[in-house]
């Protein structure tokens, strides 16, 4: 695999090599870049780069791709296809379908990116995001994403073969956008059903005033049974389960630095600000306002 690394720096100078960067951080990059100079499109999967871009305050960007990429905001504002989004957000963008990308005029967006096609490659969209469309949400593994794309960028991966490192390296970012466990054929199927349809409820009510019980009727089970198969499929009761999806999205919602902590309680299911920030500071050990000023 004939790789490329392309640094960009404020002053405009540009590096082109051919082997490994091996850099400590991207700070001081505008632009780093990781592909393959010599392409095969007939494969099934093929990763044509991975990237990382600071954006110029205001810029727009239209453009109908030919292969589908996936970002990842890691800081700054804008929007893509109308959608506003900011950091903690993923977007999709797919071949043929004209998107348009504009950057924040005082924030402007900085962002990770994967490029990636090939014969396989719908079907995998499709099946691990349910759609083979363009998307803008806010992503709970996020941050997980842009350390993978990060270590792929720096170059800082020792002496492996560099083009099953890229493959490996996109496979661990579906599995972060695939967090259900697989169906093994050793497993009862109703529970395992149920598992599926319960934490469904919870990814899509989590912002309503929901308890387990009601998870447990909306499905047409009782708690304990509730509880059972949770523990069995992923280690954890359902009330941990929805609290964990609750402070994942809090967090976003607190680094995007748009809402007050009343706000953002009642946006994760919390109708007391007061009981969020106990569930909240017991997650994260820091209170909702420390969270949101860390950087600071």
């Amino acid at each position: 695999m004939n790789l490329y690394h392309r640094k960009v720096v404020d002053h405009g100078e540009e590096i082109r090599i051919s082997s490994p960067l091996k850099l400590q951080s991207l700070e001081g990059c505008r632009m780093v870049l990781v592909g393959d100079a010599d392409p095969n499109p007939g494969l099934n999967v093929f990763i044509r780069n991975y990237g990382y871009e600071e954006w110029h305050p205001g810029k727009k960007f239209k453009n109908v791709s030919s292969s589908f990429i996936l970002r990842y905001v890691c800081g700054g504002k804008g929007t893509c296809c109308g959608e506003e989004i900011s950091k903690g957000y993923s977007y999709l963008t797919v071949p043929g379908i004209e998107y348009e990308i504009i950057s924040d005029t005082e924030d402007p967006l900085r962002h990770y990116w994967v490029i990636f096609e090939g014969g396989d490659v719908v079907n995998l969209v499709n099946e691990v995001f349910g759609r083979i469309t363009p998307f803008a949400v806010p992503f709970s593994g996020c941050d997980r994403a842009i350390e993978v794309i990060s270590d792929v960028l720096c170059g800082n991966f020792g002496v492996v073969n560099e083009h099953y490192y890229h493959i490996g390296s996109f496979y661990r970012l579906l599995a972060l956008h695939s967090p259900l466990p697989k169906h093994p054929a050793n497993i009862h199927h109703h529970d395992f059903s149920m598992y599926l349809k319960a934490m469904d409820y919870i990814e899509n009510e989590y912002n309503q005033r929901i308890t387990v019980n009601e998870i447990a009727s909306r499905i047409h089970i009782v708690p304990s049974y509730l509880y059972r198969i949770f523990v069995k499929y992923s280690g954890m009761s359902p009330q941990q389960a929805l609290i964990k999806k609750r402070m994942e999205m809090a967090a976003i919602l607190l680094d995007q630095q748009k809402y007050t902590v009343g706000q953002i309680a009642e946006m994760t299911g919390y109708g007391d600000s007061l009981q969020f920030s106990k569930f909240f500071k017991k997650y994260f050990s820091m209170s909702p306002t420390q969270y949101q000023n860390r950087n600071q």
